[in-house]
């Protein structure tokens, strides 16, 4: 008796102590939609008015992104300049994550440039409430810094 009283309080340590060390789910679960985008290059400031329809989706540890530019009509079926247009109107990828002290960490292990795959990249973000705002910097031309800014809602 008292060896199964023991083999039944080891079970029950080890299962709670499992149980407390999941993780919780990241602010970041969930389908996000981009709204605004804004791009900052030296001391000229552009706000894309129109960014185009963009979805990010972060469950686990992966993601998944997609962003094509909108407002493109195409004929029925579209001439090849139509779909080399389009080519460079879209972009996506998916693979995993990591979200530490406000700074995703992204390593696509699929994406429309093969560039990228395998690569990581980092951005910084602030979530308040259901939006969320990621930003990006690197130096562009002539050594002037660039910054992307891109707000999101969560809309699950």
């Amino acid at each position: 008796m008292r060896f199964l009283q023991t083999i039944l309080a080891v079970g029950f340590t080890a299962l709670l102590m499992s149980s407390c060390a999941q993780q919780p789910a990241s602010p970041l679960d969930g389908t996000w939609r981009l709204n605004t985008m804004t791009v900052v290059e030296g001391e000229e400031k552009t706000t894309i008015e129109t960014p185009g329809m963009g979805v990010l989706i972060f469950h686990g540890n992966w993601y998944s992104q997609v962003w094509m530019e909108s407002e493109r009509l195409y004929s029925d079926p579209p001439s090849d300049m139509e779909k080399v247009h389009a080519y460079d109107a879209f972009d996506a990828s998916a693979g995993t994550f990591t979200y530490e002290y406000d700074r995703l960490k992204v390593t696509a292990q699929i994406a429309r440039d093969p560039r990228v795959v395998e690569k990581s990249s980092t951005t910084i973000i602030s979530i308040e409430g259901d939006t969320m705002t990621r930003t990006k910097e690197r130096t562009g031309r002539n050594d002037r810094m660039i910054q992307w800014t891109s707000t999101y809602t969560q809309i699950r």
